[in-house]
């Protein structure tokens, strides 16, 4: 009956410790979004999900990985999103928005894609923050619970931590600096009593990755509330195969991040999600691909343990 308990922490409150986490869906035209996300993530809402993180948000038109993602480059965009958050909140549930920058890692057919981090001079850089910033800043105009920083999958950021891409002979060699400089920034545009959220690798480097991770963390902790770890389905991040296979990393980091974790990828049993967070290896449990399946993923457990809790709509369906 863990997963069904309250998530409490200082700048983030949820009614369960399940978290739908940031699943690319490519429905967004020129960054807007529409009703499709609405019902999309609506599903989720009615399904009782305590934390629902929207796919990657671009902070730049040329920072979008592809022409369908969305983005807050615009003060129009926070338009939709604004009524999205408003109603899955009505339902009882936190909304985040996950900001990325594509770099290399951009579909699209044109623009000023950043496609070598090495080439970027510290006027660009300053800019990039500058993006950040601003969509910081719509992201609380749009009233979103917290924001989460994309920082690994081989983005933009990734590219800066990572010691196999950072060839840089500057200050932004050193991915403390670089993320330190990147989050205030962040933080300007974003309020103080709302939660950061990092979403962050354990694979940067060959050897020692886990504690390459942990020395970072332990460095910028000031600047984040909660830290996801995900290293996404890439060649030197790893692969996104079997069950739970995020949580021996995850739980590496849990031991020396004093912070709240998020674990993701491969947790699609009730039974497996509720053991993690009774052993403490983590303390949110993300199920994408389960709860796409089925966005009453979640109903199904409190027929389990507590029908109470079951909207009064969708009872009967659990009797």
């Amino acid at each position: 009956m863990n997963l069904m308990q309250p998530f409490v922490s200082e700048k983030l409150i949820l009614k369960n410790k399940l978290v739908y986490p940031p699943i690319r869906i490519k429905r967004a035209t020129d960054g807007y979004a529409n009703y499709f996300h609405l019902a999309h993530y609506m599903s989720f809402a009615v399904g009782q999900v305590g934390l629902i993180i929207m796919e990657e948000c671009a902070v730049a038109a040329d920072a979008r990985l592809g022409s369908g993602a969305l983005g807050l480059y615009d003060d129009d965009h926070t338009i939709m999103l604004r009524q999205i958050v408003g109603m899955l909140q009505h339902e009882g549930s936190k909304v985040a928005i996950q900001l990325n920058h594509a770099g290399n890692k951009s579909r699209l057919e044109s623009g000023n894609i950043i496609q070598d981090i090495n080439a970027l001079t510290q006027a660009d850089i300053i800019e990039l923050f500058a993006c950040y910033t601003s969509a910081a800043q719509r992201a609380a105009l749009a009233g979103f619970d917290a924001l989460e920083i994309m920082a690994s999958h081989e983005f933009l950021i990734s590219q800066f931590i990572d010691r196999r891409t950072n060839q840089r002979t500057d200050k932004y060699a050193d991915p403390v600096i670089f993320l330190t400089e990147l989050l205030t920034a962040v933080r300007t545009g974003w309020p103080e009593d709302k939660a950061v959220i990092l979403r962050v690798g354990t694979r940067y480097c060959e050897e020692e990755s886990i504690l390459f991770t942990q020395n970072i963390l332990h460095h910028i902790n000031h600047l984040i509330d909660i830290v996801h770890i995900s290293n996404g389905g890439s060649r030197m991040h790893g692969t996104n195969k079997g069950i739970a296979y995020q949580l021996d990393d995850t739980r590496e980091i849990k031991k020396q991040f004093k912070k709240p974790v998020i674990v993701v990828g491969g947790i699609h049993d009730h039974q497996l999600a509720d053991e993690i967070l009774e052993h403490q290896y983590a303390d949110l449990i993300a199920v994408g691909r389960g709860l796409l399946r089925n966005p009453n993923w979640f109903l199904e457990y409190l027929f389990k343990y507590d029908r109470k809790l079951i909207p009064r709509p969708y009872i009967r369906a659990f009797r």
